[in-house]
């Protein structure tokens, strides 16, 4: 009982300082780690220390002419920082993506932190009971003729 617990701290230790980003694309010309550090500098106005960065998943070829370069999967990056400080900061402003003036950025971009399995389905299933909540409310609402415009 004491190994496990002390192996699911040093992974969480190990995972808080990194994170993901989802829907940032690939590039022929700039790595991955110069494109986190444009886009942390540009979008935050912060400089992190990057020690390594990971496409995660499977290689994902873009052989077939058939798909559209916007329905193609793009791989999330995994981020790994030297500053477990910096994790933290990036993930509290990464709402600010939403207001970016790049629409490829506001559109696609997602910063998350880096979770175990287990973590992040605890996450989602907190994440749709609160949007259950918000329906029923809203249905609820709706029926009573509480609306805003009432």
């Amino acid at each position: 009982m004491v190994a496990a617990v002390y192996i699911d701290q040093r992974d969480r230790d190990k995972r808080a300082s990194s994170f993901i980003i989802s829907g940032l694309p690939t590039s022929a010309i700039h790595s991955d780690t110069s494109i986190v550090k444009e886009l942390c500098s540009n979008e935050f106005h912060v400089d992190i220390d990057i020690v390594n960065t990971k496409r995660l998943g499977k290689v994902l070829s873009s052989t077939s002419s058939s798909l559209s370069s916007s329905s193609v999967k793009v791989q999330p990056i995994l981020v790994n920082v030297k500053n477990a400080d910096h994790v933290k900061q990036i993930i509290s402003l990464a709402r600010q993506l939403r207001q970016s003036v790049v629409p490829l950025i506001r559109d696609n971009v997602f910063i998350n932190p880096s979770l175990t399995k287990a973590e992040a389905t605890a996450v989602y299933e907190l994440r749709c009971r609160r949007r259950e909540t918000v329906a029923r409310r809203s249905t609820t609402d709706h029926f009573h003729g509480n609306t805003a415009n009432n």
